[in-house]
C-alpha cells in the first residue's frame, strides 16, 4: 500500500490495516503473549479493544507502540 492510498483510510480501516501488520495471525496480548484473545464489542469499549482470556487484561493494536 503506498502512501496515498493509506492517507485516503478512515479510523476503522487504518486500525484493520495496523492489525493485520503487527498481528498477522490474529490477537497477541501485550501483557501475557497469549493468543486466546475476545474481540469487545458494543458502546462500553473503544473499536478494536480486545481482552486476553489468559490474564483477562485489555488492548487494542497501539498498546505498546508509538501511537498509544
Amino acid at each position: 500500500m503506498n502512501l496515498m492510498q493509506l492517507a485516503k483510510l478512515d479510523d476503522e480501516q487504518a486500525r484493520e490495516y495496523l492489525e493485520s501488520l503487527v498481528w498477522p495471525n490474529g490477537p497477541v496480548c501485550p501483557h501475557c503473549e497469549s493468543r486466546d484473545c475476545t474481540r469487545l464489542h458494543g458502546k462500553a469499549h473503544r473499536l478494536g479493544t480486545v481482552q486476553c482470556n489468559a490474564c483477562r487484561g485489555q488492548f487494542t493494536v497501539t498498546v505498546g507502540t508509538v501511537m498509544e
